[in-house]
C-alpha cells in the first residue's frame, strides 16, 4: 500500500521506485502490488492537435521573414 500512496500522483519507474523506498523486494511483486490496487490505471497520452492552415501560414511566413547568418 506504501507504494501506491507514493506513485499516486507522480510518472515514475518501478525501478526508480524500488530505490526511492528502498523496499526489499522484487521489481514484479510492486508491478502486481500496483495491478492489484486498481487505483492506478494505465492511460494513453493524448495526441496533440493537427495543425490549422492559418496557423501553419503564419509559421511560414515568418520563416521567411528571418534572418539568417551565414
Amino acid at each position: 500500500m506504501r507504494v501506491v500512496k507514493y506513485l499516486s500522483n507522480q510518472e515514475k519507474s518501478v525501478n526508480r521506485t524500488l530505490d526511492e523506498l528502498q523496499l526489499g523486494v522484487c521489481k514484479q511483486t510492486v508491478l502486481n502490488t500496483i495491478r492489484r490496487s486498481g487505483v492506478l490505471v494505465r492511460q494513453t497520452k493524448m495526441k496533440n492537435p493537427s495543425m490549422t492552415d492559418a496557423k501553419s501560414e503564419r509559421r511560414s511566413f515568418s520563416h521567411k521573414r528571418a534572418v539568417f547568418k551565414t
